[in-house]
């Protein structure tokens, strides 16, 4: 037989010839077969004869009735054998090996891996013979039906059955098998693999990943190999237009695999960090965790850009990771942490409700509980901070506290606030104070976000000024200031580590430099700022003076010109005030739906009304919007007035 020498854009990489390589393999898997009883006694020839035996008037064994199902076994056994020796006489009538098409060449290798009756060794060695291809270069994006071989590929290694023999042999076949699916995604030809193949392969590796019974070594190695494919989904992206978030999977099926994968890829792994599935322990979820946090560091970006990606990251993602952050497992914590800031230095932009919530949460869980002080002792804290303060209306007092009594200020308050006396703007439920290694992740994290340049003015400008959010930049600093100081506040020697002090010192101090650096820059003075963050802070107290006595909390409110100004003075005023009831946060929707409905509001209860657009919407879809603005009256009077100004209004708009 000539030698046979591959082309210059073969993609062949080796000394020896392609056919060399392709004997050798074959050789050393028949080989291997032929130390099992199965097929120690093949031998190599024609496996289909009975045609040529026939015309020269040989006999040919037929099997009896009795016998039929074992000669059909045998026949799959001999399958098997008889396929390496059809690949050899392929060879040998081709000029060139590489002018056989590519399934032709890998087919009885993949049969032999997707055969229930091989063993571990066997199908261990037809995978190394698999593995060499690409090293090779024998499977390169040049062969003839690449393709089709690479779903052929991908299908036996998603359906890869053997007979189990040892552990250890068994786990050098997934061993070999991941080893095989990196290798083909990593090479050039994985760019010709479409969307159906790639999840195959992302979930044949992702599920010897969360095998718990297999060893610790062989899921690392998995879930090694799981980072990489994960990272080159991900980069896909990058040459993706966003627009074609918006198109169907199915007009991307024929090309090379994008965003259908991306999305599948994401999905599961989302679904998998629920802490409420019991059918996951806490050890699939730190691997899943470590997944997810390879794929968002390196494209997380670009993941925010296609809206089908970042629902489901704010969404259930946020979800998850929340919840496993109050995970008493400390390496769970850790890693949810992880993702949770990679995912706020990458989606800041549209995480503004998410990042309230874990700022609050994280102090919520980090502040100690702060115990009640003997009279005495706070006297001595306080010296010189005691002052007369009158009492608010509607404030209860604390027990043996008269009217315009000595009360004592909090030092460390930035609205000069009473001590033990201050309550959050926002009212949340207890959370279980963090401790031991817990308590120092959580606070490295907190600080590590903290540190950044901008953060205490975004906090500022995003949160204190905005009259739907809480105060995040006053309580920050509010808590590391007591943070420095722990001893004042808890008798738990937990509470004052040193390292502690040192971070929430260390906090300030950067809070303060970025300040004076700020300073020396030329940038406008936030006057319009300044104003909104007063407005917040009258807004709400005038809520708060409405939910008690609509009337007074209106006169507050009329007063300081927040109803009725110069952007509405060509408003009606029942137009006008019932725009600000409908967007004024933090009403007390029980006490609205009672005052609007009110024989005396029947204009204001009609322009409120008319603020909805039932346009298009049926009478219940319109009803269920209306009733979201404010909770109905109790009395029949009140009902009645306001279902006939809806029905009015409703049937104007000509839904």
């Amino acid at each position: 037989m000539a030698q046979q020498v591959a082309g210059p854009n073969s993609g062949f990489r080796m000394a020896i010839s392609p056919s060399h390589l392709v004997w050798s393999e074959i050789l050393s898997v028949t080989s291997a077969m032929r130390k099992n009883s199965r097929w120690a006694s093949s031998q190599p020839g024609p496996p289909r004869a009975t045609n040529l035996a026939t015309s020269m008037g040989l006999r040919t064994p037929a099997g009896s009735g009795e016998n039929a199902g074992r000669q059909g076994h045998d026949r799959q056994e001999a399958g098997l054998m008889s396929g390496f020796d059809e690949l050899k006489r392929s060879i040998n009538n081709a000029n060139n090996i590489l002018s056989i098409p590519l399934p032709i060449v890998l087919a009885p290798f993949l049969a032999l891996i997707r055969s229930p009756l091989s063993t571990g060794p066997i199908t261990s060695t037809a995978l190394a013979a698999i593995l060499n291809f690409f090293t090779a270069g024998l499977i390169n994006e040049n062969s003839i039906d690449t393709q089709a071989a690479l779903a052929e590929l991908s299908n036996s290694l998603a359906h890869c059955k053997f007979e189990a023999t040892d552990s250890s042999g068994d786990e050098v076949v997934l061993m070999r098998i991941v080893n095989v699916i990196d290798t083909c995604q990593a090479s050039p030809v994985g760019n010709l693999l479409g969307d159906v193949e790639i999840c195959e392969m992302l979930e044949t590796v992702l599920t010897i990943c969360c095998q718990m019974r297999l060893s610790e070594s062989l899921r690392r190695c998995a879930e090694t190999a799981m980072h990489s494919m994960v990272r080159r989904v991900f980069s896909k992206l990058d040459q993706l237009d966003p627009s074609i978030d918006n198109e169907s999977v199915e007009t991307q099926a024929s090309a090379p695999y994008g965003l259908p994968s991306a999305q599948e890829l994401l999905r599961v792994l989302v679904n998998l960090l629920d802490p409420h599935d019991m059918q996951h322990s806490d050890s699939i979820r730190l691997s899943i965790l470590g997944i997810l946090n390879a794929g968002l560091e390196a494209w997380g970006t670009r993941i925010a850009r296609f809206s089908s990606l970042s629902k489901m990251l704010l969404d259930q993602g946020c979800k998850y990771l929340f919840q496993l952050a109050r995970s008493e497992n400390v390496n769970v914590v850790r890693l949810s942490l992880r993702a949770i800031v990679t995912l706020f230095d990458t989606m800041r932009e549209d995480l503004k409700l998410q990042f309230e919530l874990f700022i609050s949460f994280t102090m919520d869980r980090l502040a100690p509980p702060i115990n009640p002080l003997p009279p005495r002792v706070q006297l001595h804290l306080n010296a010189g901070n005691a002052r007369n303060v009158p009492p608010s209306p509607g404030t209860p007092r604390p027990e043996g506290q008269g009217v315009g009594g000595p009360e004592l200020i909090d030092p460390l308050s930035l609205d000069g606030g009473v001590l033990g006396d201050q309550t959050p703007p926002t009212p949340r439920p207890g959370v279980a104070p963090a401790k031991g290694l817990t308590r120092e992740l959580m606070l490295e994290t907190l600080t590590y976000i903290a540190r950044q340049p901008t953060f205490m003015v975004d906090l500022w400008v995003n949160y204190d000024c905005d009259v739907n959010c809480e105060d995040l930049f006053e309580r920050l600093v509010s808590f590391m200031a007591r943070g420095v100081y722990p001893t004042q506040y808890t008798g738990n020697i937990e509470y004052q580590r040193y390292s502690s002090q040192l971070l929430c010192l260390d906090v300030l101090l950067a809070y303060v430099e970025h300040m004076a650096a700020r300073a020396d820059a030329d940038k406008p003075q936030p006057n319009a700022l300044a104003d909104s963050k007063s407005s917040k802070g009258i807004l709400l107290a005038g809520a708060a003076k409405f939910n008690t006595k609509p009337k007074v909390g209106l006169a507050y409110l009329e007063e300081h010109g927040l109803i009725y100004n110069s952007n509405n003075k060509d408003v009606p005023r029942a137009r006008a005030l019932a725009q600000f009831l409908k967007n004024t946060p933090r009403l007390d929707k029980k006490v609205l739906g009672d005052w609007i409905s009110a024989p005396d509001q029947i204009e204001v209860l009609k322009e409120f009304i008319g603020l909805f657009d039932f346009t298009g919407k049926s009478v219940a879809d319109g009803m269920r919007l209306l009733l979201e603005a404010f909770r109905l009256p109790g009395e029949a009077q009140p009902i009645s007035r306001i279902t006939e100004t809806f029905a009015e209004i409703y049937f104007a708009s000509k839904p």
